[in-house]
């Protein structure tokens, strides 16, 4: 079992060799700038995600306080009628509606901005451009 000498006729040409090391560098700088152009939309859509996400909270949020209030006045209402006294909301039952009603109301409003956060922003907008026009150069026959 002997190990064989490298024929130097085996290897490629030295410009075939530079021209593969040439474009194995190039393709590693378009990936990196790529990537990076990838990152700084990523940091952006992620920002408008945030947002959209903290107005959705305060607003769900907002959505549950009135809801309990209002189950709060409800009990009121029925213990007042059972008991005999007759409805009243001239006592915490009223202000429970009222402050129930507030909540509401900035429930709607929050989740309503939410839904519109995320329509405003295009996002990838330049990267998806990119790569459109990377694909009409790479298959020419297929321009529209």
């Amino acid at each position: 079992m002997a190990f064989r000498k490298k024929d130097p006729s085996d290897s490629p040409p030295d410009g075939l060799r530079q021209e593969f090391l040439e474009f194995l560098k190039d393709s590693g700088r378009y990936l990196c700038t790529r990537g990076e152009l990838f990152g700084i939309e990523a940091k952006e859509a992620a920002e408008v995600y945030r947002r959209k996400f903290r107005t959705a909270g305060c607003g769900f949020v907002s959505l549950a306080l009135g809801y309990l209030l209002t189950i709060a006045a409800v009990i009121g209402i029925l213990g007042s009628l059972f008991a005999g006294a007759g409805v009243t909301l001239a006592n915490w039952t009223g202000a429970s509606l009222v402050v129930a009603t507030l909540h509401f109301g900035v429930a709607v409003i929050a989740l309503r901005k939410a839904r519109q956060i995320g329509r405003q922003a295009a996002l990838f907008e330049y990267t998806s451009g990119e790569f459109r026009k990377d694909q009409q150069w790479l298959n020419p026959e297929k321009k529209n």
